[in-house]
C-alpha cells in the first residue's frame, strides 16, 4: 500500500506529542549556537526549481559555520569538485535545510532557511577557518532551529568506533565508467586531500 495522504500517514504514524512541535523555533538561542561553533561537519539540502533534490556535505575547522546573529549563520564555501550543485539549486529556489553534527554527540541540531550566495568581499574576509578567504559563501537566514533527538545516531552505532568497517572504499564505484583505475583515483584523491589548494 502505497501512502497519498496525510491522513493516512496518520493512520500509520499517530500524531506526535505537543512537544515535537514547540521546540522549534525561529532563531538560535545560546545553547544552539554553542552546538554550531563546535561543529565541524553539516549536511546542506537544496531543490531546484522543479523540486529535484540534492544532498551535500559541508565542513570545516569547529565553528566553520559562522553565526552572524540569532537569526544569521554564514558558511564559506571551500574547494569541492566544481559541480556547483547545492549552488545552481540556491540560485533557482533558496529554501534550504541543514544538519549539524558534533562527533560522539547522540543529538543533532536541524536549520531550515533561505539561503543567498555572496561574493562580498569584507564577509569573505571575515571567513578565513582556511586560511584564507573563501570565494563565495552561503548566507542563511534562519526560518526554523530545533534538535533532533539522537535515535537515529543510538540505532546506526554512528560513534561506537567496535562498529566502523575498515575495508570500505569509493575510488572503485568512481572508477567505473572512466578511463581511471580504481589506484589512480585513490591516488588522486590521496594527493588532493594534502594540497591546501585542493581544500581550501
Amino acid at each position: 500500500m502505497q501512502v497519498h495522504n496525510e491522513a493516512t500517514l496518520r493512520d500509520i504514524v499517530p500524531d506526535p506529542p505537543p512537544r515535537a512541535w514547540e521546540k522549534e523555533s525561529d532563531h538560535l538561542n545560546a545553547d544552539a549556537a554553542a552546538f554550531v561553533a563546535v561543529s565541524p561537519f553539516a549536511v546542506l539540502a537544496t531543490a531546484d526549481a522543479d523540486g529535484r533534490c540534492d544532498a551535500s556535505p559541508r565542513g570545516g575547522p569547529p565553528g566553520f559555520a559562522a553565526i552572524r546573529d540569532p537569526r544569521r549563520i554564514v558558511i564559506p564555501d571551500y574547494t569541492g569538485n566544481r559541480r556547483q550543485d547545492s549552488h545552481r539549486n540556491i540560485l533557482a529556489n533558496p529554501q534550504v535545510g541543514l544538519v549539524f553534527f558534533v562527533p560522539g554527540v547522540l543529538e543533532t541540531l536541524r536549520i531550515n532557511g533561505r539561503a543567498t550566495l555572496s561574493a562580498d568581499p569584507d564577509l569573505l574576509a571575515s571567513l578565513t577557518t582556511g586560511g584564507q578567504p573563501p570565494k563565495l559563501a552561503l548566507d542563511i537566514a534562519i526560518d526554523v532551529a530545533f534538535v533532533h533527538c539522537g535515535k537515529a545516531p543510538v540505532r546506526s552505532h554512528l560513534w561506537d568506533p567496535s562498529t566502523w568497517p575498515t575495508d570500505v572504499n569509493l575510488a572503485c564505484a568512481r572508477a567505473h565508467g572512466t578511463n581511471e583505475s580504481p589506484d589512480e583515483v585513490q591516488a588522486r584523491w590521496n594527493d588532493a586531500y594534502q594540497d591546501p589548494a585542493q581544500v581550501w
